[in-house]
């Protein structure tokens, strides 16, 4: 365990148990005063901007993730871009991206948003429970931001879980 590990923990518990759940396309942090908790707390670029992102803090994120020129850090982008609500540019991040490791522990965290949800959700949600497939996400997210629907509690929720993961991976 790294010495920055419990403080990680700590704010991770903290976001996965915010209500309602992270907007899609969030206008302002969350907690300003938790962006400046992750700030200076000398995380690691990855694990920082992980959190920030987690905590709507999209500057404080893109600032780290455009610096980091791994795969993950192209996730990272990515999902900030598309929480911006610049749909093109958040698929051109996941095009660098390509195929990550992580997608198949993504479809597994979507498939139990999509199970929790119950009912019927949209086939398209449950093609990501089956494969993620950022672009879909990215496509249906923009759907959303249009024109809510009733889909858009579920695409939260499986956006909270991408957050989530996001953070596990980065740590």
């Amino acid at each position: 365990m790294t010495e920055s590990q419990p403080l990680v923990q700590e704010i991770s518990a903290e976001l996965r148990a915010r209500q309602p759940l992270p907007p899609l396309c969030p206008t302002a942090p969350w907690s300003r005063d938790l962006s400046r908790r992750i700030a200076a707390a000398n995380l690691p670029a990855a694990v920082a901007s992980a959190l920030l992102l987690w905590n709507d803090d999209l500057d404080g994120s893109h600032t780290l993730s455009q610096a980091l020129p791994d795969a993950f850090g192209s996730w990272l982008h990515g999902t900030m871009h598309r929480r911006e609500g610049d749909f093109p540019n958040s698929k051109y991040w996941f095009h660098r991206v390509g195929t990550h490791a992580g997608f198949a522990q993504m479809a597994r965290r979507a498939a139990t948003a999509v199970a929790a949800a119950g009912g019927q959700p949209a086939p398209e949600l449950r093609a990501l429970a089956e494969r993620w497939d950022p672009y879909a996400f990215v496509d249906l997210c923009a759907g959303a931001a249009r024109r809510p629907t009733s889909s858009t509690a579920l695409l939260q929720a499986v956006q909270a879980a991408e957050l989530d993961l996001l953070t596990e991976l980065a740590t």
